[in-house]
């Protein structure tokens, strides 16, 4: 979970909030991108069971200091990035509004990836046919909504 980030890739928390270094890889969950439902190809639903989950990654496993670099360099303007405590960022998540159990859930989560980043996955092109976004080219696309909202 990012701080500030966009419901489209299914989290929120509250902007201004600051978590722990970790890498992670972030896939846009927009409808198979430009709004329109993603279609599994043929080739892959035939050979696949009824209800697969699959393992969608972005195309870049990023610290959290990658990720606001690459915010900023898609927005075209620095962005600060500030490192908190376990114990900070639990304060900011319970000040925000998060419920003591859901902010130790989140940061649970967030320090197991901090210790071994998950891989990145090729399923994303391999189901969709293209490449996934980097998130610098994700903010650029959204760079209209991200400033409405700062």
């Amino acid at each position: 979970m990012e701080p500030g980030a966009s419901s489209e890739h299914g989290l929120a928390a509250p902007a201004g909030s600051r978590m722990r270094r970790q890498e992670r890889s972030l896939c846009e969950a927009r409808r198979g991108g430009r709004g329109r439902p993603v279609r599994i190809p043929d080739r892959l639903r035939c050979h696949e069971p009824a209800g697969r989950a699959y393992d969608l990654t972005g195309p870049q496993a990023l610290t959290h200091r990658q990720q606001v670099e690459a915010i900023s360099a898609g927005l075209g303007r620095a962005i600060a990035f500030e490192a908190l405590t376990y114990g900070q960022a639990r304060r900011a998540y319970i000040a925000s509004g998060f419920p003591a159990e859901i902010a130790e859930f989140v940061l649970g989560y967030q320090a197991e990836y901090a210790e071994e980043p998950p891989a990145l996955s090729p399923t994303f092109e391999q189901v969709t046919g293209r490449k996934g976004r980097t998130l610098a080219q994700w903010a650029a696309y959204h760079a209209a909504e991200l400033a409405s909202s700062a």
